[in-house]
């Protein structure tokens, strides 16, 4: 886009402006050729009262010094201190080598100005016990670090052997800064460009959208993260992400879990939208940074995609913004934020609203005329579908389970408008809609499909007539100030506990309902020709008690096997609760209409007061859940676990999980036939050299989960070994009689699967060949009614 040069003469502000950004982006790039800060602390730059120097001792050739409580009385203490070092501003790693037996023996890091990028997780924590250990400490600062030092005490038991302290100074804080500048610019640009042009309604949007999503978003606003119930599985799996896009994509089996055995998370859970933290991950940012900027980015585009959504269906700016704060504000969306950390559920959520648009512009578009033809009416027609095909693809890219749900409610209103249905051209909309969705979803749904035809611990499982008894009680649904702590039990075991969650809908929905049900006592006119307010009133009260214990949802499971699946594979019945949002928005936007076209004077106080009540909830729910949570703090992959897995669902049937966290050390098992040489574990990668001598075949079992389409090759032939399933649920290597040489293990992808990823690009590219060069790609385009 070329920026006019009159703009540079007649507006200060924007020269003003401009000039601030290229100066932060200059600096930006100068600080990437800054020579890299990087000083070993030996023992020359340390000082100890009652160390002993040694030239080496046993697993490391470095001198350093070594303390036990020879020289010291019963209880004395003694540290090693390493001389303080100015450390310019910047990102570090600090690596520290040592042996170490007791875990008493502790390390403080400290400097001049002791500010909380010093202090924050290094004070008085103990070091690991072992012989020529490292532990790492992470260092970001925007300002100098002047006189830095680290002091270890010793604290009178077994020894401490350190031998020096590696200080080595990381791009991360220059690449952060330098796309951070970069993205703000863009941004501070756009909105100068655009916010002249946008009308007062419009203005007004952009302000809203940005304070819901900073409200909703405040307790990321932290410098740890808040531990809730999924929060560290999520957080895996983008590190899992991270970590194996290097060497597979799209990713589907990283050896990142369960201690390099391996999980098939991404290829039954899509991850594709875990690819921004990822990539956040790989920039530079730390793992809790990487999944706070994403749960922000959740947030800003579930508060954009409702006010386009809700502003279209209701051809209101106002209705837009309005119903756009009640829905982004919903308690449950919360609930799924930040108490279950319910990472593909809360994205599921952002495209409800799309998908709702989707079916509404689907059934009140009429036929378009016989002057359109070929091109021309694909184009029209394709616009027209368009919405409830991104919603669609939206949440099969996050949630399958959420697809479930909206798959049964969109079926449901495709009965409920039934003489539209099955007229030609809405039949043929809904059809395509559902075609092109399966088209662009192949890459994930073929290989998950392929996968099911194993067996799997998810697949095994009969937890028939539990349904009903994971409902919530009416009190938790009814909560009109939602807590932000607790735990989800069945009835058969909730008298036993003390900290059940409340579920709540949102008293300012069920007040939207009541206004409606009054509204329809006093004028029964206002459900007439109203489709949209029929349905969605219908469903919300439906969706209500979906959500309750007392729904029959017993009598539905006995339906067959289909419903028992589905029932099991939703788990929990108040994920029904997720949808009552939606349709509760529309119910409480339809009841405002009413009130502006009927009684105008008791609008403000009616929009005030279901917009105050959603605050006061939604503030409550955040301070609860700030004030209850478990604060944690996750730097990197070494902060984490890699079993964090659920109930394993996905695991083979019978798998013994012991055995991921037995015999560590060790990557190939076999029995007396075989001799191995060497085994060692590369990125998502397993080589083993190793001979059979026994005259017939044999096998080596290694250390991954077995699932189809691993490959054994050898690494001097390139001819494919024989492999099957070992009885732990291994990947079993068969060799050769007289079989001497190397051969590597590896997931590879099948030729099938890469064929559905052909079609998902070739059918985004028809998509964009045809539908965006006629597209206007305008947020707050105009509108053919006024406000």
């Amino acid at each position: 886009m070329k920026i006019p040069l009159y703009l540079f003469k007649k507006n200060t502000f924007f020269s003003i402006l401009v000039i601030i950004e290229v100066i932060l982006l200059l600096f930006s790039v100068f600080l990437l050729f800054r020579p890299s800060y990087n000083v070993t602390l030996n023992t020359d730059s340390m000082t100890t009262e009652a160390g002993i120097y040694m030239e080496s001792f046993p697993g490391i050739e470095n001198s350093g010094y070594y303390l036990d409580n020879a020289n010291l009385a019963e209880g004395e203490t003694t540290t090693i201190t390493t001389n303080p070092v100015d450390i310019p501003f910047g990102s570090y790693i600090i690596t520290m080598h040592y042996s170490n037996s007791d875990n008493q023996n502790r390390y403080t890091a400290s400097s001049t100005f002791n500010t909380y990028q010093v202090l924050t997780g290094t004070q008085n924590i103990g070091l690991e016990t072992g012989e020529n250990l490292s532990t790492e400490i992470l260092l970001s600062s925007p300002i100098d670090v002047d006189g830095y030092y680290i002091t270890f005490t010793y604290g009178g038991n077994g020894y401490l052997f350190l031998s020096d302290i590696t200080i080595a100074e990381t791009h991360d804080f220059k690449y952060i800064l330098l796309f951070s500048v970069i993205v703000l610019s863009i941004i501070l640009n756009i909105l100068y460009f655009k916010f002249k042009k946008w009308d007062s309604m419009d203005k007004i949007a952009v302000v809203a959208i940005v304070c819901v999503t900073f409200f909703v978003s405040c307790p990321l606003f932290t410098y740890f993260i808040g531990d809730g119930h999924d929060c560290m599985s999520h957080i895996d799996r983008i590190a899992a992400v991270a970590q194996t896009i290097k060497n597979q994509f799209p990713v589907r089996l990283s050896s990142f879990w369960n201690n390099g055995y391996g999980y098939a998370f991404s290829i039954f859970y899509n991850d594709i939208f875990l690819y921004v933290p990822a990539f956040f991950r790989l920039l530079g940012f730390t793992i809790q940074d990487s999944y706070k900027l994403y749960v922000i980015l959740i947030n800003l585009f579930t508060c954009i995609i409702a006010y386009y959504s809700f502003k279209n269906i209701f051809r209101s700016k106002k209705a837009g913004i309005i119903a756009m704060a009640l829905y982004a504000l919903s308690p449950y969306r919360l609930i799924c934020l930040y108490l279950r950390c319910a990472a593909g559920e809360y994205t599921a959520q952002t495209f409800y609203p799309l998908i709702l648009y989707g079916i509404y512009k689907i059934y009140m578009t009429e036929p378009f005329g016989k002057e359109n033809k070929g091109k021309a009416l694909l184009k029209k027609e394709l616009s027209v579908i368009m919405p409830l095909i991104a919603g669609l693809c939206g949440i099969v890219s996050c949630h399958i389970l959420s697809c479930i749900m909206a798959t049964f409610f969109i079926v449901l209103t495709c009965l409920v408008m039934w003489k539209k249905t099955f007229k030609k051209v809405y039949f043929l909309r809904l059809l395509s809609s559902a075609v092109i969705t399966f088209v662009i979803n192949s890459w994930y749904i073929i290989p998950l499909l392929d996968f099911y035809r194993d067996s799997y611990e998810v697949s095994t499982r009969n937890t028939s007539g539990r349904f009903a008894a994971n409902g919530a009680f009416f009190w938790q649904l009814l909560n009109p100030l939602p807590d932000g702590t607790g735990m989800s039990y069945s009835i058969a075991e909730s008298y036993g506990y003390t900290d059940e969650s409340s579920y709540a809908v949102g008293l300012y929905f069920i007040i939207g309902i009541i206004l409606l049900i009054c509204i329809y006592i006093y004028n029964k006119n206002i459900f007439k020709n109203n489709n949209l307010l029929k349905i969605c009133f219908s469903l919300s009260i439906l969706t209500f008690f979906m959500s309750g214990y007392g729904f029959i949802w017993d009598f539905i499971q006995q339906f067959g096997s289909i419903m028992s699946m589905l029932t099991q594979s939703i788990q929990f019945p108040w994920r029904f609760i997720g949808p009552f949002a939606l349709f509760a928005t529309v119910v409480c936007i339809e009841v405002l209409l009413y009130f502006h076209k009927n009684h105008e004077k008791y609008l403000i106080s009616v929009t005030s007061s279901l917009l105050l009540l959603a605050i006061i909830s939604a503030g409550f729910f955040l301070n609860s859940s700030c004030r209850s949570q478990e604060w944690r703090l996750l730097l990197t992959e070494s902060d984490l676990t890699t079993d964090a897995i659920g109930t394993g669902e996905y695991l083979p049937v019978n798998t013994d999980t012991h055995m991921f966290w037995d015999n560590i050390s060790t990557v190939a098992f076999s029995d007396d036939t075989v001799s191995i040489q060497n085994a060692y574990r590369g990125s998502d990668i397993i080589t083993v050299e190793a001979s059979n001598n026994s005259g017939a075949k044999s096998y080596i079992d290694v250390a991954f989960l077995y699932y189809r389409y691993y490959k054994a090759i050898d690494n001097s032939t390139g001819v494919e070994l024989e492999t099957e399933i070992s009885p732990e649920n291994r990947i079993r290597v068969i060799l050769p009689s007289d079989y001497t040489g190397s051969f590597s293990v590896f997931f590879r992808e099948p030729v099938l699967w890469r064929l559905s990823e052909l079609v998902t690009i070739i059918s985004l590219l028809a998509i964009i060949a045809i539908y965006l060069p006629d597209i206007k790609l305008k947020l707050f385009k105009p509108l053919t009614t006024n406000d």
